[in-house]
């Protein structure tokens, strides 16, 4: 990965004389051991302002900072909105670690917002995760868990920069083990239904309802 700041727009142009293919990394030799990548995107509802932040779930992956693994959020001179996880004290654009560390852990989320208003944190490729039975975030300042799984969340917040307000949790499979080979399923069928004028969402015979809580 490249990080590149640039004052204005502008135009780059990497060079392509001399180049050299690189070698294959030594974690694609393990077909078994595959990846995945939760994005987490945060938008201002009144003019679109965006960011982004990833957990990227590896077995072999640590919770240490990891070179070509794990990646510092880096900040401009400007306020701007921004997402980040935190490890370590550390905040991260991208956070790597194995499966069952997510799964055993809540990890923190903090934001950036550069005005007062109305953001919502959302899951950007639920479907790329849905060998997860939940992607839970915990706004612990409303007491409020979401699903990000089936929907997003929308809070209100002044100009500030909170490091302690939301956690993510990772959540598997019941009665499925931690490693990557056992978590894995193509067989998942979902679907949507309206009872008593709610939705609720079928998946794998559970029964969820919109905010993607389990009903009994």
């Amino acid at each position: 990965p490249f990080f590149v700041q640039v004052e204005s727009d502008a135009t780059l142009n990497f060079a392509s004389a001399s180049r050299r293919q690189a070698p294959a990394a030594v974690r694609s030799a393990n077909e078994n051991n595959q990846t995945l990548f939760a994005t987490f995107n945060i938008l201002r509802a009144d003019n679109q302002k965006m960011d982004h932040t990833g957990i990227v779930l590896n077995n072999d992956y640590t919770t240490a900072y990891e070179i070509n693994a794990d990646l510092e959020k880096m900040f401009g001179s400007a306020y701007t909105t921004s997402l980040y996880s935190i490890n370590q004290n550390i905040k991260l654009a991208y956070n790597a670690m194995s499966h069952k560390d997510a799964q055993s852990s809540f990890i923190s989320m903090g934001y950036r917002a550069e005005e007062a208003g109305q953001y919502t944190i959302a899951l950007e490729n639920p479907e790329d995760l849905l060998e997860y039975e939940n992607v839970l975030l915990h706004d612990n300042l409303t007491n409020t868990t979401t699903n990000l799984l089936y929907t997003t969340y929308t809070f209100d917040t002044e100009r500030t920069q909170d490091d302690g307000r939301f956690t993510i949790q990772f959540i598997g499979r019941h009665n499925t083990a931690t490693d990557i080979a056992n978590i894995y399923s193509t067989n998942a069928s979902t679907s949507k239904i309206i009872k008593d004028n709610q939705l609720y969402i079928i998946r794998d015979g559970q029964t969820y309802n919109a905010a993607g809580i389990l009903v009994e």
